[in-house]
């Protein structure tokens, strides 16, 4: 194209010659196009026909909008790419190619921007074209011209460790905001610093807001002033927060609903991980705490670079009391939290990353974590509570653990889970040698409360376990509420053992539940010594193919029940419907229903009911 602007020339009429460039023989289309009027300020959508591949548009600077001049022009994220050109008012004649400026629209956002210097009143024109070779079909563009518009961003200030910068006191100045050595959790003594650039040549006479989120939720605002052009602004503030202890997004935002126009709207935003001092958990203690932070809330403005790691909240479990100790929590009604055990990290960017241990069971159920100081040097440790679904607060209990003794075999005296508690625990030494076979089990006898239990023991060897983690076979909780839990299993190295009792679900909490402990030797009894307790005392093998035998403990003679269910709670064969005399007695099933099929591999329940007992045994058919 070859373009003349007649608001300097004066010739009305002008030649064109046609050059072939390439010896083609094809023909070619000549297009007389004509400028059509466009206002200053105004932003129109317009149309550029099929088959049509340029458009003028003029435009009239007045004394009122010289200076900086902003040109956008918008289409379909994705589609073919148009080109802006800007011819100033003192152009006279040329090509497409002598223009001023010239951008192309983003293929992602479909945007391309021109920000420009007029200087002088006039009469300017816009060149918007496409190349043929990029297609042909109609197209819709959005054309704005208007006063160069500001820009704020985050800025990093000679002197400020951040954009944003939370202080232990407020001691930030205009020249020095350090990263802080500790940031104080669960008080009011967090004072935020910030620091914003208007990085456009124009002013924003009516200022702007600025707000700060936590963990990608709203927590605090202000209103900036007016602020000239290609200017920063400091601003130290001198109001406290109180944030609670553990890791947490804060992120700055310009502008955050989008109020004022500006040059780019993608560059508001600062987000950095920060850490605060958790709650000190007293030895036994219990306490309620607001819902987690979404885990990953503020994620999306975080800009310092650095490993990203959860948002949580903070707690810290006390040094040396005991030689077992748990952190527990238990979510509210309708939410699910989860808790990680962390090595003990001081300043404000280490905590709360790696864990040694994590436990996350689920909706509505309780999680622990367990340090076994038998082997690891006294300290404490921080526990990282994550928000995995919900609103509801939770209840965090710290627990440490009591001696029972080598072995045992006699019954403890009923003890007792509190409302609002969430478990005890039990140390045991076991030695195999002094157990018949190796064989170690436990009975959980339910005294009352309607409490839904569980039941679990951990091995003397290691450091750290999260509540699943457990002696291989040696937990039991699918009982119900009110019923007794029971487990056995193999020890084959001597050391202090963990057993734990647990409350399994959220409506647990408020429940008074007592129990006892009972001990027994689960597959072996001594010659024809019966068994002390009733019990769903082992299956074998566990996975299996083609069959397996289930073996139950009677202590007296009683009505029994032993039956097999899938896991939709649908019976699928009963083995045993009658009356049993007192002692060892074992069932075998060969994977058959009762009408004789056999059924598919997967996950089914066996259920002993005899007398006050009701236990369940998960089995595993493997084809």
């Amino acid at each position: 194209a070859v373009l003349t602007n007649r608001n300097v020339v004066s010739e009305t009429a002008w030649d064109v010659g046609v050059l072939n460039n390439s010896d083609s023989g094809s023909t070619y289309r000549a297009v007389h196009e004509i400028s059509t009027t466009f206002a200053f300020g105004d932003s129109l959508t317009l149309n550029m026909a099929q088959y049509d591949y340029l458009d003028l548009r003029e435009f009239y600077v007045n004394s009122d909008h010289t200076g900086f001049v902003s040109v956008t022009v918008d289409v379909e994220p994705g589609s073919a790419p148009l080109k802006v050109a800007w011819l100033p008012s003192t152009f006279d004649t040329g090509s497409l190619t002598s223009y001023d400026a010239v951008a192309v629209t983003d293929y992602t956002t479909g945007r391309a921007r021109l920000d420009l210097e007029i200087p002088d009143t006039g009469y300017n024109c816009l060149v918007v074209f496409r190349e043929p070779a990029d297609g042909g079909d109609a197209l819709d563009y959005t054309l704005e011209i208007q006063t160069t518009p500001p820009d704020f961003r985050p800025l990093y200030a000679t002197g400020w460790h951040a954009p944003i910068v939370p202080r232990p006191a407020d001691d930030g100045t205009g020249s020095s905001v350090a990263l802080p050595d500790t940031l104080y959790g669960n008080v009011t003594s967090t004072y935020l610093n910030f620091a914003v650039r208007n990085d456009s040549p124009s002013p924003s006479p009516e200022g702007f807001p600025v707000r700060a989120y936590i963990d990608g939720v709203y927590r605090a605002w202000f209103s900036w002033g007016a602020f000239a052009a290609n200017t920063n602004g400091l601003f130290n503030w001198d109001l406290a927060w109180n944030i609670p202890g553990g890791r947490h997004t804060l992120d700055l935002r310009c502008d955050p609903l989008l109020e004022i126009e500006e040059i780019y709207e993608t560059n508001n935003t600062y987000g950095e991980q920060y850490v605060w001092s958790p709650l000190d958990m007293a030895t036994d203690s219990v306490v309620s705490r607001n819902a987690p932070p979404d885990r990953t809330g503020g994620w999306d403005e975080i800009a310092s670079g650095e490993p990203l790691w959860f948002n949580c909240d903070g707690l810290r479990i006390p040094g040396y009391t005991t030689w077992w100790q748990a952190m527990a929590v238990m979510p509210g009604a309708g939410s699910d939290v989860d808790v990680r055990l962390h090595p003990l990290l001081e300043g404000t960017k280490n905590g709360f990353g790696t864990n040694v241990a994590l436990s996350a069971w689920g909706y509505e159920q309780s999680d622990f974590v367990l340090i076994n100081y038998n082997t690891v040097s006294f300290g404490g440790m921080d526990a990282g509570v994550l928000n995995s679904s919900g609103t509801a607060g939770y209840t965090a209990e710290h627990v440490g653990s009591t001696f029972l003794g080598n072995n045992p075999t006699e019954p403890t005296v009923p003890a007792n889970v509190e409302n609002g508690r969430i478990m005890d625990l039990v140390e045991v030494f076991l030695d195999p040698d002094d157990l018949p076979g190796g064989y170690f089990s436990v009975q959980l006898e339910d005294l009352g409360g309607n409490v839904d239990w569980g039941l679990s023991l951990y091995q003397a060897n290691l450091d750290y376990y999260s509540k699943a983690s457990v002696v291989p076979g040696a937990a039991s909780w699918g009982a119900g509420p009110g019923e007794d839990e029971a487990f056995e299993a193999i020890i084959t190295e001597s050391g202090y053992y963990c057993l734990a009792v647990w409350k399994a679900k959220s409506d647990d909490l408020a429940k008074n539940g007592s129990y006892r402990l009972v001990f027994g030797n689960a597959l072996t009894p001594v010659d024809d010594e019966l068994p002390r307790v009733t019990a769903l005392s082992g299956v074998y093998p566990n996975p299996f193919n083609p069959q397996t035998t289930i073996a139950f403990d009677l202590a007296q003679p009683t009505r029994t029940e032993l039956a097999i269910y899938d896991l939709q709670g649908s019976l699928v064969r009963t083995l045993v419907s009658e009356t049993r005399e007192s002692g060892r007695h074992e069932v075998v099933w060969q994977g058959k229903d009762n009408q004789g099929q056999q059924v598919a591999s997967g996950v089914y329940m066996a259920r002993l009911k005899a007398g006050n007992l009701s236990q369940m045994r998960k089995l595993v058919l493997i084809k």
